[in-house]
């Protein structure tokens, strides 16, 4: 079976904290017939009832590779070719492109789709990542900005009151 997460490095952890599956990339291969083992997973998201939930749904999904007439495909879900030409409404996908199918009847090609996320469902933090790597408070690319002047205040230096300033705190 094949799983796929929206969170790139997901691990699912044993009941004695040992780490035993790893997505890599947002998926899990496990092979063909083979399943998530949830005898001794930890557990995740428990409901009312007691049920131990390991994240199935949640976390991540299941996204076993289809051929485009495939039954198991559902309307109005993501889906990423993983191998070949899908062609949807028209227009071609190839590997590692996503697309959204509200109809699957428009959905044909010799190449093969698994279910995955929408490209803003994914928890992207890079705009956060490159403040907390580059800038010492976050507001240096705004600090110039001036009302009274429309907008931003053009500068041409490289000193503190100009294009590339960080402030000192």
């Amino acid at each position: 079976m094949r799983y796929a997460s929206r969170h790139a490095n997901l691990a699912l952890y044993t009941n004695k904290g040992k780490s035993k599956y790893r997505f890599t990339q947002g998926v899990l291969e496990l092979g063909s017939g083979k399943t998530i083992d949830t005898s001794d997973l930890q557990k995740v998201f428990p409901d009312l009832t007691g049920d131990a939930k390991y994240g199935l749904g949640v976390l991540f999904v299941e996204a076993p590779i289809l051929e485009t007439d495939s039954d198991q495909i559902t309307d109005n879900r993501w889906y990423e070719v993983v191998q070949g030409e899908v062609i949807y409404n028209g227009k071609k996908y190839v590997a590692s492109q996503k697309v959204f199918v509200e109809d699957k009847t428009k959905l044909s090609g010799t190449g093969k789709i698994a279910l995955t996320f929408e490209t803003n469902d994914y928890n992207d933090m890079r705009e956060e990542a490159f403040k907390l790597q580059h800038l010492l408070v976050g507001d240096e690319v705004t600090g110039y900005h001036r009302w009274d002047k429309g907008g931003y205040e053009p500068r041409n230096t490289l000193d503190e009151n100009g294009v590339g300033y960080i402030r000192k705190s």
